[in-house]
């Protein structure tokens, strides 16, 4: 397949030059939460793209800020393991590409499937590992490839099967052959004591990788730490165990959060010393909030995927800008909004969702820089889906991926089809994130 790439301006349209003020309203338990003081103004700016001619629909793995590199592609994800003998998984007919800034094209490749340096259907986790190297993690272990798809080496040991398979998420950094990795296991223990399964429960690890690669040990012959859970998690993060990770290269700092809980983690990928704990206090966060249903009801699988899992806030995304690591997150619904929520078709029927999405339901963000939230609680209305938009009747996407960058002026977004009117062709517009 042939792929072209154009690197084209982005016309700065007055309608898109969002100035976006920090929430100061406040609310209850039941959809909101008082608020903390106003911290200023954020002003998101488009500045350019890279025109994408490809009709696939494309994800971003990774961006390296220090080489200006994109890992894109349409390899499946980890739940495509899971699907049954002969059924095919979405994507895999485009595989891996490697572009830079301008959009140049510096490697494509598609190892999915059988063979001897094939790392099968699909993967739950891909990164840079370098500036001409990449990994892939999946369930039959952790491949290293150059960008042209030639195997460098492989680890079978490191591999997803004794993973805890949870929403995927970026849980990975790599610096000087360390590589830190969310590894979420339950043990045995974990499902005869469910009460409280987090004492025997690993949260991520930092591997030496090139040990890995360069032996049959198994993988805690070459573990330099291995984290369990934060002190004070709460319960109900069961079921979002898998850290997301956002990495600052320039200082080494991991950060590490937890989809449900109110705490930034920062560790050295260095040695893996813990150097930093941020309490983000977000104003509109509220979790722990119980069910009008029980969940041990027939109905609670459908009151959950109709709209009533949204009675508790979640984190959606971290990226790293630089020094600065962004953080989107989502407010709450009330159990008597989820009611009629459900009632009226849910999610992806309801006309309700529109008045939920309008009043109650919104995407806010967190910056932070040297340990510290800088900009609280703001909103950026252009990167959410409108009505009538692709992505609208989903709780969870933007109208695009968001990707990262290298500062401030270069918050990076994919468009797959939502952005542009025409579809054969995908954009990745660079934004500069202005704080006033």
């Amino acid at each position: 397949m042939e792929i072209k790439y154009n690197k084209c301006l982005f016309l700065l349209r007055a309608v898109f030059a969002l100035t976006v003020l920090s929430n100061v309203s406040s609310c209850s338990n039941e959809g909101s939460k008082e608020s903390s003081q106003a911290t200023g103004e954020v002003t998101l700016i488009p500045k350019d793209s890279i025109k994408i001619d490809v009709l696939s629909p494309i994800k971003i793995y990774d961006y390296d800020p220090e080489n200006n590199l994109f890992l894109l592609g349409d390899v499946a994800d980890g739940f495509s393991e899971m699907l049954p003998d002969g059924a095919m998984p979405k994507g895999n007919e485009v595989g891996f590409i490697i572009i830079d800034g301008s959009g140049e094209v510096l490697g494509q490749f598609n190892n999915t499937g059988d063979g001897p340096v094939n790392h099968g259907v699909g993967a739950k986790n891909n990164l840079f590992l370098d500036d001409n190297r990449i990994g892939v993690f999946t369930k039959i272990g952790f491949f290293v490839y150059d960008f042209d798809g030639n195997l460098l080496g492989r680890s079978k040991a490191l591999n997803t099967q004794r993973t805890h398979l949870d929403i995927p998420f970026d849980i990975s950094a790599f610096q000087n052959g360390n590589l830190a990795l969310g590894y979420t296991t339950m043990s045995m223990k974990a499902f005869q004591n469910q009460d409280n399964p987090f004492p025997y429960m690993k949260s991520f690890r930092i591997f030496d990788l090139n040990g890995l690669l360069g032996s049959d040990d198994g993988i805690n012959d070459h573990t330099i730490q291995n984290y369990g859970f934060p002190e004070g998690i709460a319960d109900e993060t069961i079921g979002g165990t898998s850290p997301r990770m956002a990495f600052n290269k320039r200082i080494g700092v991991l950060s590490v959060l937890f989809s449900k809980f109110q705490k930034l983690h920062q560790y050295s990928i260095a040695d893996g010393s813990l150097l930093n704990v941020i309490d983000l206090k977000p104003a509109y966060f509220s979790s722990g909030n119980e069910s009008v249903v029980d969940s041990g009801s027939p109905g609670y699988l459908d009151w959950r995927q109709g709209g009533g899992s949204l009675i508790n806030s979640t984190y959606h995304d971290m990226v790293q800008l630089g020094d600065y690591t962004l953080i989107r997150y989502s407010s709450v619904i009330s159990n008597t909004q989820a009611g009629q929520l459900v009632e009226s078709g849910g999610i992806s029927e309801s006309e309700y969702w529109e008045t939920v999405r309008k009043s109650t339901y919104k995407f806010y963000y967190l910056l932070i820089k040297d340990g510290s939230v800088v900009k609280q609680d703001f909103e950026l209305v252009a990167l959410s889906p409108q009505p009538g938009g692709e992505y609208f009747r989903s709780a969870t996407d933007l109208r695009g991926q968001l990707i990262g960058g290298s500062d401030l002026n270069s918050l990076y977004v994919l468009y797959n089809n939502d952005y542009a009117q025409e579809r054969d062709y995908k954009l990745i517009v660079r934004y500069e994130l202005k704080l006033d």
